[in-house]
């Protein structure tokens, strides 16, 4: 094999995985090794991943005895590769023929960064056009830490799970945290590999990046929570000789998760999604925000009309 390893990571897909599947293996960059990690599916994942070894040389599969959570298959697919760049990979994306060559070059041309990323396309479930994705940043951003801070004074991160790393970068940074952050660890690797290194971005739509399931993991009060302690985590690596820029970080932090709180609550409950209502409500009174403890008392009598109308 090359120096290229491709892991993707996979959970109850087999619908979409053929062809996210087929799209990897029409890469102009042939010498890779494709790592499929399956985070223990329930649905014809395993059968069907046997049936794509049988097709490619390529092609090995991995099903994980138990759950990992999104962040323990990352780190589980890394170390059953062995390439010096490791690409990650969604199991309902498509990408572009030349996706993987470009990162590569990306890498190789520019030694000091830690990862590649590049611009988006969004589809919906019929493979339709939605929007696309482009970001400001050059072709190289340099320091790393530009990137960083932008990261840190926002929610949604502008670098997605599907990047290109080079080994030895994680290496230095550490594995993927899965005990803190089992749902978004990725986020807090890309945080703590800019804090180290530069960064390669690529302003082309390579990857065709299909919109969410209804219901998905990421818009969970506990995946919230956990973006939370992600952030106030990098805040305090980011700022650890600054203390007085610490401070003021994390007091504007604390004030964005209240605002960010309660417009997600109102939202829900404008949707008619009362169940969420519900949770938050809860998540509120366990948070270690003053404020949102005092709003979720506040509004706690109303939960069970709320439950009521759900059912």
């Amino acid at each position: 094999m090359g120096k290229v390893s491709v892991c993707l990571l996979t959970y109850n897909r087999a619908e979409w995985l053929p062809q996210t599947v087929e799209t990897i293996l029409a890469q102009s960059l042939r010498d890779f090794e494709l790592v499929i990690s399956d985070n223990c599916s329930s649905d014809e994942t395993e059968h069907l991943c046997h049936e794509l070894e049988t097709r490619d040389g390529r092609i090995r599969y991995y099903r994980n005895n138990t759950n990992l959570g999104m962040t323990g298959n990352y780190q589980a697919a890394l170390e059953r590769t062995i390439g010096e760049h490791v690409a990650y990979l969604h199991d309902d994306d498509l990408y572009h023929p030349d996706l993987l060559t470009k990162w590569a070059d990306a890498l190789d041309r520019y030694p000091s960064a830690a990862f590649v990323f590049n611009a988006t396309e969004k589809i919906d479930f019929e493979n339709q056009h939605v929007r696309y994705w482009f970001h400001h940043y050059p072709p190289l951003i340099q320091p790393g830490t530009i990137l960083l801070d932008e990261m840190l004074t926002r929610w949604g991160s502008p670098v997605r799970g599907t990047v290109m790393v080079r080994r030895r970068c994680v290496d230095t940074a550490g594995p993927f945290d899965s005990k803190r952050f089992p749902n978004i660890g990725d986020v807090d690797m890309w945080m703590r590999l800019a804090g180290q290194f530069d960064v390669a971005y690529l302003r082309e739509p390579l990857i065709r990046s299909r919109v969410r399931e209804r219901g998905h993991f990421a818009e969970s009060w506990l995946v919230m929570e956990e973006q939370y302690q992600l952030h106030r985590l990098n805040i305090r690596r980011r700022y650890e000789n600054e203390p007085y820029l610490m401070q003021e970080a994390l007091e504007k932090l604390d004030r964005r998760r209240v605002l960010h709180w309660c417009r997600q609550l109102m939202g829900w409950a404008r949707r008619g999604q009362f169940e969420r209502v519900v949770e938050g409500i809860s998540a509120f009174r366990r948070s270690s925000s003053k404020t949102l403890q005092v709003v979720g008392n506040l509004i706690a009598p109303f939960a069970t009309r709320l439950q009521g109308d759900a059912s």
